[in-house]
């Protein structure tokens, strides 16, 4: 368990007021010619799941302290699941160099 300082909490308290997120969203992209055809997303994935217990943050969820009291707190999550956060999104042939254009949901 790990209290969140004040300055983490700042920013989860204005998140939660505005309703809009200020985190943001990190794409990786891959040059996957050297790996087998049709591999290189679970090779890519079994790799992740290797280090992921190295980077407890990313398991980690927030929970609010009882009454209150002080800021929330981070523990490990008894539920996460790896396939809730990685995703494949693939750009069929013959693809292009270009970003997608963003969009907000």
């Amino acid at each position: 368990m790990r209290r969140l300082n004040a300055s983490d909490a700042f920013c989860l308290y204005y998140d939660t007021m505005l309703n809009e997120y200020g985190h943001t969203m990190r794409i990786i992209l891959l040059d996957t010619s050297g790996c087998p055809p049709g591999q290189a997303y679970q090779h890519v994935r079994e790799g992740l799941a290797r280090i992921i217990s190295r980077l407890a943050p990313f398991s980690w969820i927030q929970v609010r302290t009882p009454l209150g009291l002080h800021h929330p707190v981070r523990v490990t999550d008894p539920d996460y699941n790896m396939d809730d956060h990685f995703y494949r999104v693939a750009c069929p042939a013959p693809g292009s160099g270009a970003p997608p254009t963003a969009r907000r949901m």
